[in-house]
């Protein structure tokens, strides 16, 4: 699979797996920077989505530096299934529609980031891609390792309202 680029055929016209991953992350932050506006009045809350959103910006800046690496036959390899990753986009892109036109509240929201951020958990670049250089294969996990970071709050959100909710019961 060296230098070759994975394609996805549903929709409109042929586009590249990574293109495709990068667009799933712009519409999770898309979600996100929705979530701080919604939840603006409570400034804890915005800050927590502004920077939950801009996290996702950077994954998505990831997909679009790999491409150029793949390009310069730094990228070995990609282990994704281009069909699968436009239909995790279709799906996506129809959950934040529908956060969008139903806002959910601010428990509703952490619950609903932390299941898709669960279901989105595959498309890591640490899982989808190997490089030519082991030295490329090292950066990336260190990157990914302090991506994983950004989530750690949004855990703790989500733990914190399932373990309240499973007291109140």
């Amino acid at each position: 699979m060296t230098g070759e680029v994975l394609t996805a055929g549903i929709g409109s016209g042929t586009r590249d797996v990574l293109e495709i991953c990068q667009e799933i992350e712009l519409s999770c932050a898309e979600l996100y920077h929705y979530f701080a506006e919604l939840f603006k009045n409570d400034r804890a809350t915005l800050l927590f989505w502004r920077k939950a959103a801009m996290e996702v910006e950077n994954h998505a800046k990831r997909f679009a530096l790999i491409m150029k690496l793949r390009r310069q036959n730094i990228v070995q390899s990609i282990h994704l299934d281009a069909v699968e990753a436009e239909i995790t986009q279709i799906y996506v892109k129809s959950f934040v529609d529908k956060l969008m036109q139903y806002p959910p509240s601010q428990e509703e929201a952490i619950v609903k980031a932390f299941k898709l951020e669960t279901k989105l958990s595959f498309l890591h670049l640490e899982n989808i891609v190997t490089f030519a250089d082991p030295s490329f294969e090292k950066s990336l996990t260190a990157i990914a390792q302090s991506d994983r970071k950004y989530m750690k709050p949004l855990i703790e959100a989500y733990m914190k309202l399932k373990n309240s909710s499973s007291q109140g019961m």
